[in-house]
């Protein structure tokens, strides 16, 4: 993929860009890194809040990587509040 994402960048640099965040998705997957992990790194590369919601865990970063609050609260984490430039991912995310 390294050499797809070369040669595609010449054509396209926003789809070279858009593969190297495939690649790097691809590698957190590959190393069974934990959802904090993968939730940190998509907040970080976004640059908005990101946060995973089951129905036995809540995992919660910020834009910036730090970690977010791990209750549910009010504020930015609210469906209302959150708007357009929040993540969420996973089963009963608000």
């Amino acid at each position: 993929m390294h050499e797809l994402r070369g040669r595609l960048s010449l054509l396209d640099p926003t789809a070279g860009d858009a593969l190297k965040v495939i690649e790097y998705f691809d590698r957190l997957v590959a190393s069974q890194v934990s959802i904090e992990t993968l939730v940190r790194g998509a907040a970080t590369l976004a640059h908005v809040n990101a946060g995973y919601n089951s129905p036995t865990r809540l995992v919660r970063f910020l834009a910036g990587g730090l970690q977010g609050p791990e209750t549910d609260s009010t504020g930015p984490w609210t469906l209302a509040n959150a708007g357009y430039r929040a993540l969420r991912v996973g089963p009963g995310c608000r």
